[in-house]
C-alpha cells in the first residue's frame, strides 16, 4: 500500500514538473542589451539582467564617467547606468556582469561628446590609442628596420591614453628610473588600462617638458607607473605593423596625470634667410633647407638663433669632447621650431677648452657648417664635428686659453715620429728630452690651435722602451688655468711578431656585412680573431664597441699574443667620458695598463687569447692593434 502511494506521488510530481517548466533560465545570465550609447548631455539608461544566480557588475578603473546602481544582486533585476555631460570626445568602456560559474555578459557602453573624434594635430583633438593605431597603419608604410625609421618624418602628433604596461628589455624595466644617462622610458598605452589590440608603443620617450629625466624622483617629479594617464607628443611610425612613436627622445610626455611643463611645438616660425653670413637661416629656415630638393649635405651654411634649454642635459661644451650640443630657436623659447646644433666646435672652429666661456640658454649664436637630418630620431641638426660657433653674442674670437688634451702617447718600435695636439688662442713653446727632436713648429714656437711633432730613431732594443718627455708651455699672463703640460711619448721595445690592426674601415673592407648593432659577431684577419658577445660596430661606422656586460676576445689562431694596444674613440657626444677604456673595470684582463686620460691602454703578456669585459659601461674604440708570435 505504501509502495503504491509512493509511485502515485512520484508520477504526480513528474507531471507537475513538466507542466510548470519556467519561462526564464534558472542557470545562466542574460542582458536585454549588448550596447548602450548616451548622448553628450548624459542621463540614465537601464539594463535588464535575467538570471537565477548571484551577480556583480564591474567596469574599468578608467570608466569613472559611468555610475552603476546596483552593482550586485541575486536573481533578475534592472540596473541603472548614469553619466554626466561629456565636454570631451566620445568615450567607451565595457561593463561586465558576472554570475560566476553561471557565466557573464559584457555590455559596451559609449557616450557622445562635444569634441569630434581626434585627428592628433592638437592637444584638444589628441588621438586615443585606437584612433592613432587606425591612422598609423592606414597611412604610414610598414617599416622593419628599427635603426632607420622614417615614420611621419617631422610631423608630430598628440596621443592621449593610459599606461597599462611598461616595457622590459634584458630583464630591466624601461621606466625613467632605469634609463640612466639616456633619460627616457618605453611603455604601452591603450584607451583604458587594459591590454587591447589598440596599444601604441611609446618608445624611448623623454620626460615632461621635453627633457631627459635626471632625477631624483620626488612628488613633483614622479616616475611613470601602470595606470598613469598621459599625453604623448611626437612623430609616429608603423614598425612591424604596429603603431609606435619614434625613439631616442623624438617624442615626449607632454602631460602626466594632469601635470604639464610645456615643451610642445605649438607654433611654427616662418623660414627666413639664405644661409649666407649676411643673411643666415633662422631655425625654421635651416629645417626648410634640409627638407628642400636642393639640399646639399656638403654645403656649409650659416644659421642664427637663440639657445633654448631643450638640451640642457646634453650640453653645453665639455672639455672631454671639445664640442657642445644645444638647440636654437627664433627667440630661445622651447615652444617654437627647434634646430639642433650637434657636436659643434667653439669660436674660431676651435675645440672648447677650460678657460673659454661656456654657452647658456638665451645666448645669441651664429653657427657655420654642414647640416644633416638624423633619421633615427627625426632631428634636423648640424653634422657632428662639421660645424662651429661663428659668433657668440656678437663675439667671433675666443678668449685667451691654453690646453693640451692628451699627455701620454704610445708608439711602435718602428715608428719614428709622434704628433701632440695643442689647443688654445695664445702663443706657446715646446721642448723635448730623451733624444727626440722638435720637428714642428719651427724652433718649438707655436700659437693657437696646432700640433707638436717630434721625431726620433726606430727602437731596435729587445729589452727596453724609449721614453721622450715633451714640455709645452705658455707665458701669456691672461691664461689663468694650466700654463704648462708635460707629455710622455713611450716608444715600445722591438718585439718579434706579426702586427694586426682592427679599425672600422679595415673591418668593413674585410667583411662589408659585419653587424652594426649589439650582437654576437666575429672576424679573423691575418691569423687574429676578434670576437664580441655583444658589440660590433656602431651604426654610423665610426668605431668598434663593446656594450655593457658584453665581452671582446682577441685570440691567435696559431701561436701567442704578445701585445694589445687599444685607442678609445671620441664620438663628441655627451656620454663619451663614460665610454672610455677605464670602463672595463673589473672586467679588464690582468696585464692591462690604462693611460691617465683613459684614452689608450696596453696589454702585455704571452697568451693564446685575451678577453676584455665591459663591466662598468659601454666601451668604444677607434683602433685595436695586436702583436702576436705565430
Amino acid at each position: 500500500m505504501k509502495t503504491k502511494h509512493f509511485f502515485l506521488a512520484l508520477a504526480a510530481g513528474l507531471a507537475l514538473l513538466v507542466s510548470c517548466k519556467p519561462e526564464k533560465p534558472v542557470f545562466g545570465i542574460q542582458a536585454d542589451k549588448e550596447t548602450l550609447q548616451f548622448n553628450k548631455e548624459g542621463g540614465t539608461l537601464d539594463i535588464v539582467v535575467t538570471t537565477g544566480q548571484s551577480w556583480t557588475i564591474t567596469k574599468p578603473a578608467t570608466a569613472t564617467w559611468i555610475n552603476v546602481s546596483p552593482t550586485s544582486g541575486t536573481g533578475s533585476a534592472t540596473v541603472h547606468l548614469t553619466t554626466l555631460p561629456n565636454a570631451g570626445k566620445k568615450k567607451s568602456a565595457a561593463v561586465k556582469i558576472d554570475a560566476g560559474m553561471a557565466g557573464y555578459v559584457n555590455v559596451n557602453v559609449s557616450q557622445l561628446g562635444e569634441l569630434a573624434s581626434g585627428d592628433g594635430l592638437t592637444y584638444a583633438t589628441a588621438w586615443s590609442p585606437s584612433e592613432a593605431k587606425e591612422w598609423i597603419l592606414a597611412n604610414l608604410p610598414n617599416e622593419t628596420s628599427g635603426s632607420s625609421l622614417v615614420g611621419s618624418g617631422g610631423q608630430k602628433y598628440w596621443i592621449h591614453g593610459f599606461i597599462h604596461k611598461i616595457n622590459v628589455y634584458n630583464e630591466k624595466t624601461e621606466n625613467f628610473a632605469n634609463s640612466g644617462d639616456f633619460g627616457n622610458a618605453s611603455f604601452y598605452i591603450s584607451d583604458s588600462m587594459e591590454e587591447t589590440n589598440d596599444d601604441v608603443t611609446c618608445y624611448q620617450v623623454y620626460y615632461l617638458g621635453n627633457k631627459k629625466f635626471t632625477g631624483p624622483f620626488t612628488e613633483e617629479n614622479p616616475d611613470i607607473k601602470v595606470g598613469d594617464e598621459v599625453y604623448v607628443y611626437g612623430p609616429v611610425a608603423n614598425f612591424n605593423s604596429k603603431p609606435n612613436t619614434l625613439g631616442k627622445g623624438a617624442a615626449f610626455i607632454y602631460e602626466l596625470n594632469g601635470k604639464s611643463r610645456g615643451g610642445a611645438v605649438t607654433e611654427e616660425t616662418t623660414p627666413s634667410g639664405n644661409g649666407t653670413l649676411e643673411n643666415p637661416y633662422n631655425a625654421a629656415g635651416a629645417v626648410a633647407f634640409i627638407k628642400s630638393a636642393s639640399f646639399d649635405p656638403e654645403k656649409k651654411v650659416y644659421v642664427r638663433g637663440v639657445i633654448s634649454d631643450k638640451d640642457e642635459v646634453e650640453g653645453p661644451f665639455k672639455a672631454t669632447t671639445g664640442t657642445a650640443i644645444f638647440s636654437i630657436s627664433e627667440d630661445g623659447a622651447d615652444y617654437k621650431t627647434q634646430f639642433k646644433c650637434y657636436g659643434v666646435y667653439y669660436l674660431g672652429n676651435s675645440p672648447w677648452i677650460e678657460g673659454y666661456s661656456n654657452v647658456k640658454p638665451g645666448d645669441q649664436v651664429v653657427v657655420y657648417g654642414k647640416l644633416t637630418f638624423y633619421q633615427a630620431s627625426v632631428i634636423y641638426e648640424t653634422a657632428d664635428k662639421e660645424a662651429y660657433i661663428y659668433s657668440l653674442n656678437g663675439k667671433t674670437e675666443p678668449e685667451p686659453a691654453f690646453f693640451v688634451p692628451k699627455t701620454a702617447y704610445t708608439v711602435r718600435a718602428a715608428d719614428t715620429e709622434a704628433e701632440i695636439d695643442v689647443f688654445g688662442s695664445v702663443a706657446w713653446t715646446a721642448s723635448v728630452t730623451g733624444g727626440a727632436t722638435i720637428a714642428e713648429p719651427a724652433g718649438g714656437n707655436g700659437a693657437g690651435n696646432g700640433k707638436v711633432k717630434i721625431t726620433f730613431p726606430a727602437n731596435t732594443s729587445k729589452d727596453n722602451n724609449n721614453v721622450f718627455t715633451v714640455t709645452i708651455a705658455t707665458q701669456d699672463a691672461a691664461v689663468t688655468t694650466a700654463k704648462s703640460y708635460t707629455v710622455t711619448v713611450t716608444q715600445n721595445k722591438d718585439v718579434d711578431g706579426v702586427e694586426v690592426i682592427f679599425t672600422q674601415a679595415i673591418v668593413v673592407a674585410k667583411d662589408p656585412t659585419f653587424p652594426t648593432s649589439g650582437k654576437a659577431c666575429d672576424i679573423t684577419i691575418d691569423g687574429v680573431k676578434l670576437a664580441f658577445t655583444n658589440g660590433c660596430m656602431n651604426g654610423n661606422l665610426k668605431d668598434l664597441r663593446i656594450y655593457k656586460s658584453g665581452s671582446m676576445t682577441i685570440s691567435a689562431t696559431t701561436g701567442t699574443i704578445q701585445e694589445i694596444h687599444l685607442t678609445s674613440s671620441s664620438t663628441g657626444d655627451a656620454q663619451s667620458p663614460e665610454r672610455m677604456l677605464n670602463k672595463f673595470g673589473a672586467g679588464a684582463p690582468a696585464g692591462l695598463v690604462v693611460s691617465d686620460d683613459n684614452a689608450s691602454a696596453t696589454w702585455t703578456g704571452n697568451q693564446q687569447s685575451v678577453t676584455f669585459t665591459a663591466t662598468d659601461a659601454q666601451v668604444r674604440m677607434t683602433e685595436i692593434r695586436v702583436i702576436y708570435l705565430p
